[in-house]
């Protein structure tokens, strides 16, 4: 439908706009390796729980991602055995409450149980799991420090990592193409509408991401672009914002990283 795509000047600018933006970045990250510069704390390629805590807080994560998924030698850390205990709890409180409450089982909403029964799977065949990774990648003097940061990352009231390509310029060639993939299960298993902040960090991982692409990372593209092709047509004509912010992502997915079959 022509009224959700935005006019052609529009497009071009856009395109012409990050064209630009992805080949600064492409020459920050050359000066960055170069230079061998210090860049933030990052958290492990694999840990899909802990990546999202860092870019949406962790109630969101523990709404579309089982803290079992966490690499099983995180597990007996003590920020790991906190977070486990408080989840029981808490679900040990709301399955009291809900014992008292006087709605049926069988009414309870059917997209809360689909997105708990989703959030619980987990692909073993995924290239994201721990399987292809080192158990210790960080290192043995960097466990304290990894540790007292996940720490913090799982606080309820953490502030989360803002879109910034200053963060954004450190991350491993891994860990974003495993966050353009779980990006798209999130958006799938939380039934969360693709909005501004969701469309911003998924526009500055495409800023980030080297050509050529390898084809699981093409996978996870086209995964995404029919992602935001199906929240488009949910959308009304009137929601300006979001609209654009899904024309965006699909723009630059078909234009730039030719997938023009879509």
């Amino acid at each position: 439908n022509a009224e959700y795509m935005g006019s052609d000047e529009w497009r071009e600018a856009q395109l012409q706009n990050f064209t630009l933006l992805h080949h600064y970045m492409d020459m920050l990250k050359s000066h960055v390796k170069d230079s061998n510069i210090q860049g933030p704390n990052i958290p492990s390629v694999n840990n899909e729980f802990i990546w999202c805590c860092e870019l949406y807080g962790r109630n969101f994560a523990v709404q579309v991602v089982d803290i079992d998924s966490i690499p099983k030698h995180f597990r007996k850390r003590a920020w790991y055995l906190k977070l486990k205990k408080e989840l029981k709890e808490s679900s040990e409180t709301a399955d009291e409450c809900r014992d008292r409450s006087p709605i049926k089982e069988e009414e309870r909403s059917p997209v809360s149980e689909s997105c708990s029964e989703s959030s619980s799977r987990a692909d073993p065949e995924s290239r994201c799991s721990e399987s292809e990774f080192n158990e210790n990648e960080a290192g043995e003097t960097n466990e304290f420090f990894i540790d007292e940061r996940n720490e913090m990352l799982v606080e309820e009231n953490k502030p989360i990592r803002e879109p910034v390509l200053s963060f954004a310029v450190f991350v491993p060639k891994p860990a974003l193409e495993c966050l353009l993939s779980w990006h798209c299960d999130w958006a799938e298993r939380s039934n969360c509408q693709v909005g501004y902040r969701y469309g911003l960090w998924i526009y500055t991982l495409l800023s980030v991401l080297e050509q050529p692409v390898d084809q699981d990372t093409v996978f996870s593209l086209r995964q995404l672009c029919r992602l935001c092709k199906s929240r488009r047509a949910t959308l009304n004509s009137n929601d300006k914002e979001n609209i654009a912010v899904l024309n965006l992502i699909i723009l630059i997915i078909v234009k730039f990283y030719e997938q023009l079959d879509l």
